[in-house]
């Protein structure tokens, strides 16, 4: 007997055998199941009965689908997608895409945030049969990643390049130095995990310019914090 317990991609497309399937125990705490999609019906009534707890996704792939799981942040181009058109890429984390030609075809699911250019919101050819978390289109040249937290100030901004997409896997904090107007001179954008951390000089044009999963914590210019 089995169990699959705690992953952030449980992949069943090579169970083609009732008995094998009735060895399965449980499946739990999964972030996204992969179960097949031309499975005979026996199998998938056996697959059905195993008992589920906490799975987060689930979608059906064949079994000559190219699956690759990329956890973390990964930029993806055309050379990750074959040009059979059957790569499925999993990604548990972040994902963007900017150059992507409108030959690549390929499967994205998502446990977190995929972030597209704007130019490919008409021009990609790209499915996303599962997005657990957020899926957004957003005009930008360049970016600056960081994987949990990230303070800029106006210095940091005047080295950035037009367009550039600031992001942190969890918070923001504009410094008190930072105006409007370098933002606005810049096209700064901003995406965070969970908050942005500014001063109410700054508000509006963070609120009008950036991403965030949770809120934008503002605080008052005589603030000395």
């Amino acid at each position: 007997m089995s169990k699959y317990r705690n992953m952030p991609a449980c992949d069943l497309r090579h169970l083609n055998d009732v008995n094998a399937v009735r060895q399965i125990e449980e499946i739990s705490n999964i972030a996204l199941l992969i179960l097949p999609k031309d499975a005979p019906e026996e199998v998938m009534s056996a697959i059905t009965a195993i008992p589920k707890s906490n799975i987060a996704s689930t979608i059906y792939l064949d079994k000559d689908d190219n699956v690759q799981v990329i956890n973390g942040m990964h930029e993806a181009t055309d050379s990750d997608f074959a040009s059979d058109g059957k790569t499925v890429m999993i990604v548990n984390g972040l994902m963007l895409a900017k150059d992507i030609s409108r030959d690549t075809k390929g499967a994205v699911a998502v446990n977190g945030v995929v972030i597209l250019h704007e130019n490919l919101r008409s021009g990609c050819s790209l499915t996303f049969p599962m997005v657990n978390g957020a899926r957004l289109f957003i005009d930008y040249q360049d970016y600056k990643a960081a994987p949990n937290d990230i303070e800029i100030d106006s210095e940091f901004i005047s080295y950035l390049a037009p367009k550039t997409l600031v992001m942190a896997g969890s918070s923001i904090t504009v410094e008190k130095d930072v105006t409007p107007e370098i933002l606005r001179e810049k096209e700064v954008k901003l995406f965070a995990g969970d908050c942005i951390n500014c001063y109410k000089h700054v508000a509006s044009y963070i609120k009008a310019h950036a991403y965030v999963r949770n809120k934008v914590n503002v605080l008052p210019d005589d603030n000395n914090g």
